[in-house]
């Protein structure tokens, strides 16, 4: 099973929650950034067998696939972000991040180096996860979270239970719909309609 561990308050506006496997569960709806410290996952979607990095990253899983392993056991931390959480840590397109799980080392550069050894060498989860913490927070520096209108409308679609159109959104929100679309797409990774 798995572990949920609280996100310190600097970081909720990013991310919901941070947690532990040591078995294969897959969780979905958001972005997320795994930390392997055992056993490796290899994964098939679009029937093409996926290398998985140690530490990656992934975005939006909205088509279907598996994951699999030649390891007994899977340990790992894992931050699960908010829709618009990795967008706005990181400033990338995160469709480019949809369904391919991408090496997190080219998110942090020379600070994954001195992570990477104090990770390996832990043993305990909760330390893990303050490790992790620590590497986002020092990513996260002095900016400070704002809401904009995508983040506005993940707000009217949660209200509505995803009943509500699009096109009623756009304009509550008095933007085109072109770039809506646009901008929903790099910040959250997937169509508002695919979201909704």
């Amino acid at each position: 099973m798995f572990t949920l561990f609280p996100v310190t308050k600097k970081l909720q506006p990013y991310i919901s929650f941070y947690y532990g496997i040591r078995e294969v569960i897959l969780p979905s709806g958001k972005a997320f950034m795994v930390f392997q410290y055992e056993g490796r996952f290899r994964g098939t979607i679009y029937g093409q067998e996926r290398f998985v990095p140690k530490y990656y990253t992934i975005g939006q899983q909205s088509s279907n696939y598996t994951v699999f392993s030649d390891h007994k056991t899977m340990g790992l931390i894992g931050a699960a972000f908010k829709p618009t959480g990795l967008h706005k840590l990181f400033n990338i397109d995160v469709s480019t991040y949809t369904n391919i799980p991408k090496d997190s080392t080219s998110l942090f550069g020379k600070d994954i180096q001195p992570f990477e050894v104090l990770f390996e060498a832990e043993n305990e989860a909760l330390k893990r996860v303050e490790l992790i913490e620590n590497l986002l927070l020092s990513r996260l520096g002095n900016k400070e979270f704002k809401d904009n209108f995508i983040d506005v409308s993940i707000d009217l679609m949660h209200a509505s239970l995803g009943c509500g159109s699009i096109s009623s959104i756009v304009k509550k929100l008095n933007v085109s719909e072109r770039y809506f679309q646009k901008k929903f797409k790099l910040m959250v990774g997937i169509a508002p309609s695919a979201y909704n």
